[in-house]
């Protein structure tokens, strides 16, 4: 990562589209079809505000890349672990909608995008060039999605769920979206890259501005790509759309992918390439197993099975172990088995809330895994000198 703070009224916007593009997955590009299904418009609405309120925050929150360096020292297994399973996320979207919409070939080509990507994004100036591009582009796909295609059915907006069912969804939304980001490393790599003022200004640029133009598209065309029924919305509309997904999808991966080449423990740095390459292979192998493609991956509930992720053992994380009574330093002991006991006995409940659509049970659940945090004892406050760079004398 380069040191140096990006002050320029440029550098904001480009660290702002640098990061509303890395946070463009495809959760912000397909769950809300899924909402959209089954809640109606109530159902983005609930996906879309603590997602933007949860990432916009992280400028501030992370007051100075010092606190970023430190969170990323301390907590470097979580993020690695956040990383690896976006990365086989992505693998899987690509067999299951890529596939779906234009063929094996949008497969193969998204590989190549990756790898064009990775190459590329080294530093933080190309980094974000190459953002900028990706973003203009989805925008110019939007623009031709929108004048080229027929009647979009927006009545499906306009239904309704049981209002318990909506709740819940709010819940589990405002619980995932809150704490996930702090363990992306890509935005660590934007806020160490950028002073103070100018980080918080690109993470609310980002996320107030530009990311809400990429859910924009998702709401778009979320009653055209149910799933089922993309085979319906003809070969033009659906080059377009997919094209959008392969583009964010190669940015995403090959972001996370050099992520994963960089090791931060104690204020020092190294690489670990490989990594980063065994993780993509794996992703790569096991999308494009032949029986994965044509039946075990065409599932929208393995799709769920990764959300689940970001829903509980991720939050649940940061919760317990990254912020614990006070104190922001590597989870002891004692945290890590209060997770793994409040993940243990809260999974069921997701379990059935998100493959049966009973999401009603996450409330039980997630005032479970909030409540456990009573068990971890209180520490002292936080001083400036516990975001000291270890290379520093406090």
């Amino acid at each position: 990562m380069e040191p140096a703070s990006s002050r320029s009224a440029w550098g904001t916007v480009g660290w702002g589209i640098f990061l509303a593009t890395s946070w463009t997955w495809c959760i912000g590009m397909f769950l809300p079809v899924l909402l959209v299904r089954d809640y109606g418009l109530a159902g983005f609405i609930a996906f879309a505000v603590p997602n933007i309120l949860g990432a916009a925050a992280i400028g501030t929150v992370l007051a100075t890349p010092e606190v970023s360096r430190r969170v990323v020292a301390d907590h470097h297994t979580a993020c690695i672990a956040f990383s690896v399973v976006t990365i086989l996320f992505h693998a899987f979207f690509l067999s299951w909608m890529v596939r779906g919409l234009i063929g094996m070939e949008g497969f193969w080509i998204t590989i190549a995008l990756t790898l064009a990507m990775f190459l590329f994004n080294r530093r933080d100036r190309s980094a974000r060039w190459l953002a900028v591009l990706i973003f203009l582009i989805s925008i110019g796909l939007f623009v031709l999605a929108v004048t080229s295609s027929s009647e979009i059915p927006f009545e499906r907006w306009m239904h309704s769920a049981p209002t318990l069912n909506l709740l819940g969804l709010v819940v589990v939304s405002a619980f995932g979206f809150i704490f996930c980001p702090y363990l992306d490393l890509t935005f660590h790599r934007a806020r160490q890259a950028n002073a103070a003022r100018p980080g918080a200004a690109a993470f609310l640029l980002g996320f107030v501005v530009f990311f809400p133009a990429m859910i924009g598209f998702t709401l778009w065309y979320a009653p055209r790509l149910i799933p089922g029924t993309w085979n319906a919305i003809g070969p033009a509309l659906a080059g377009l759309i997919a094209a959008h997904l392969m583009l964010q999808t190669a940015l995403t991966v090959s972001l996370h992918a050099r992520a994963l080449m960089t090791r931060t423990s104690g204020g020092s740095e190294g690489r670990s390439p490989m990594l980063a390459i065994g993780v993509c292979a794996l992703a790569i192998t096991l999308a494009a197993l032949p029986f994965a493609a044509r039946e075990l991956l065409r599932s929208e509930q393995i799709y769920r099975l990764f959300l689940y992720f970001y829903a509980l053992p991720f939050p649940a994380y940061v919760w317990l172990c990254m912020i614990p009574r006070g104190r922001a330093a590597a989870p002891t002991q004692r945290a890590w088995i209060t997770l793994a006991v409040a993940v243990a006995i809260a999974t069921p409940f997701f379990w059935f809330a998100f493959l049966n659509d009973r999401m009603v049970l996450v409330f039980p659940a997630v005032a479970l895994v909030l409540a456990s945090r009573l068990a971890l004892p209180r520490d002292r406050h936080l001083r400036d000198a516990d975001f000291t760079p270890a290379t520093q004398t406090p």
